[in-house]
């Protein structure tokens, strides 16, 4: 018994609380439906029959107030539930609002509900927002209207024959024109707000289309574009666009100009490369763009000189010559070229050959210049281009690699060197060191700053000979058109001995230790002419050596003199063409 009471208390409980539910839901769903107030056309009111749920339709109530906020008062009473218009008349034509409610036996609890609040003023302007021609047609944007009567839109559009309506819509803020001309034209538009008595909002001021046009500087490979002003925006034009694409990609912002900038220069242009152009003014204030037609042209220019370049430039001294290689872009329309070249020394720059070009171009040239007598290490080359439009082209100057120095110390050689690169290339470098033997080393100077080496030498090696240097550079060259070209190139040898120097003796004993007079020399192996010459001290001649290995013994035919002063006079020539005199007093001692 428990349980079938306990089961039935829930039972009764839960009718109880869906009859609870039920009676909310008809209370809250308790309200007299206004009539739907569609127009006021001129001094008539319209509307539709609403659906009474909670009794019986009897008519309607009108209200009427000179303010939009009020105070209402009644105007009329319809007593007859199938009208659905009334004349309101207006004699003084004093502009009105007005509002309805329906007239109904439901009981007086239910809610009256009001119409919406419709006048008898004109409707107001529909202003457009924006106008962008699109690949289909042109795509016309507006605001809502003000006035909640209005239910569609009517398009216009000027033609030859005049102002013209081209369509009416509803439910939308847009409309695409597809009839439109607006790739050969700038077209206009109106946009009026309907209500479905037939009134028509006024023609707001006109929007137009954003016509592109366009002039090809052939010999300046630039485009002009210009284009009209998009007009009757609020504070008009905030700024423009000029977007840039090419077919089947995406277009991208070039250059941002001025809301009064009606035309652009645009010079990256390459021949016979189809390139597309829209613009697009835009007003900060509606958040608003509107988009020109779109421009797409093969340009028809002469293609100027691209990425001029040398790549590669060596000089060979035993053949007098210097090979010279460079790129440029192969479409380029080139008429001539010359190469110009000054040499150490001179102040200014030489043509060294000048040639007609047959086109089409080859990207990659080689030649072989022949150099002339005079010229001397290192060569500074550029070249310079001369197209169809006689505009001039000059590509970086180069300089040769060429290798030069001198010798420091016993144990130092010092390294100089001119050579320009190649912008943006590494190239390996090292330096072939060959001693007097035929030994060779190589010394890695790639990580090394700056044109300048100092050779550290190893004890005696300048005492055994000259020692000759070559300096190599070698790298990957990339070219603008992804191929790679390899330069290599070997400098001049350069041949360094050590500085001779000399130590003269001021005194002898040929009965002693010291029983030889004779100058001792560092680098000795590096004189190649030598004369010593001995004096008495009245100027006659007593011994002569060309043999840096000979000196004199102090003898005269063979007989020691008396002790005393002589006069010695030293004259030599070392390999790298310095010559030393010397002369002074020598004491022979017994």
């Amino acid at each position: 018994m428990p349980a079938v009471f306990s089961q039935s208390r829930f039972l009764q409980w839960g009718i109880l609380f869906i009859g609870l539910l039920v009676f909310e839901v008809q209370t809250a769903s308790a309200q007299v439906a206004a009539p739907e107030f569609r127009c006021v056309e001129g001094d008539t009111l319209v509307w539709e029959i609403p659906e009474i749920d909670c009794g019986e339709l009897l008519g309607y109530v009108i209200y009427r107030s000179n303010m939009p906020d009020g105070p209402f008062e009644v105007m009329d009473t319809v007593l007859s539930p199938n009208t659905t218009l009334v004349e309101a008349p207006n004699p003084f034509g004093l502009n009105w609002y007005y509002f309805l409610s329906s007239l109904t036996d439901c009981p007086e609890e239910e809610e009256l509900l009001y119409s919406d609040t419709l006048t008898n003023l004109p409707l107001q302007n529909v202003p457009i927002t924006s106008l962008s021609v699109l690949e289909d047609g042109v795509l016309v944007e507006w605001k809502r209207s003000p006035d909640v009567e209005v239910s569609r839109y009517v398009i216009y559009r000027n033609t030859p024959d005049g102002t013209v309506p081209i369509d009416t819509v509803s439910d939308t803020l847009q409309y695409l024109d597809v009839g439109a001309n607006a790739e050969n034209r700038s077209e206009v538009y109106y946009v009026l707000g309907m209500n479905d008595c037939g009134s028509r909002s006024f023609f707001d001021q006109p929007h137009n289309t954003i016509l592109l046009d366009f002039e090809v500087e052939e010999c300046l490979q630039t485009v002009n574009l210009e284009w009209n002003e998009y007009i009757n925006w609020p504070d008009g034009i905030s700024r423009h666009k000029l977007w840039v694409g090419i077919p089947g990609d995406s277009f991208y912002v070039s250059m941002n100009l001025d809301g009064g900038d009606l035309s652009v220069a645009f010079d990256s242009l390459f021949k016979d490369e189809e390139i597309c152009f829209y613009v697009t003014a835009e007003n900060s204030e509606l958040d608003a763009s509107s988009r020109s037609n779109t421009l797409c042209i093969v340009p028809d220019i002469v293609e100027p000189v691209r990425d001029l370049m040398i790549v590669d430039f060596c000089a060979y001294p035993d053949e007098n010559t210097l090979d010279l290689r460079w790129y440029w872009n192969e479409t380029a329309e080139i008429a001539r070229f010359r190469i110009m070249m000054r040499s150490a020394g001179q102040p200014q720059f030489r043509q060294v050959h000048t040639e007609t070009v047959n086109l089409p171009l080859n990207p990659v040239n080689a030649i072989t210049l022949q150099l002339q007598a005079g010229d001397s290490p290192p060569y500074e080359i550029f070249l310079e281009t001369t197209d169809l439009c006689e505009d001039i082209e000059t590509s970086d100057t180069v300089v040769t690699l060429h290798l030069d120095g001198q010798n420091v110390s016993e144990t130092q050689n010092r390294l100089h060197w001119s050579f320009s690169g190649i912008q943006g290339v590494v190239f390996d470098q090292r330096i072939e060191k060959e001693l007097v033997d035929g030994t060779v080393r190589d010394v890695p100077i790639s990580d090394l700053s700056g044109n300048e080496y100092e050779d550290r030498l190893a004890a005696g090696d300048l005492n055994e000979g000259r020692i000759c240097y070559r300096k190599h550079v070698s790298g990957q060259v990339p070219l603008p058109n992804g191929e790679i070209l390899t330069f290599n190139c070997e400098s001049n040898e350069l041949c360094l001995t050590g500085e001779v120097r000399v130590y003269i003796p001021n005194a002898f004993r040929p009965e002693g230790v010291n029983a030889i007079f004779k100058p001792e020399f560092l680098f000795q192996d590096n004189i190649v002419e030598y004369k010593l010459q001995v004096f008495d001290r009245w100027g006659q001649l007593l011994f002569e050596s060309r043999d840096p290995d000979r000196g004199w013994n102090g003898r005269v035919d063979g007989d020691l003199p008396d002790q005393g002063e002589f006069v010695y006079s030293l004259d030599f020539t070392a390999e790298d063409g310095s010559r030393v005199r010397e002369s002074g007093s020598l004491l022979l001692v017994r």
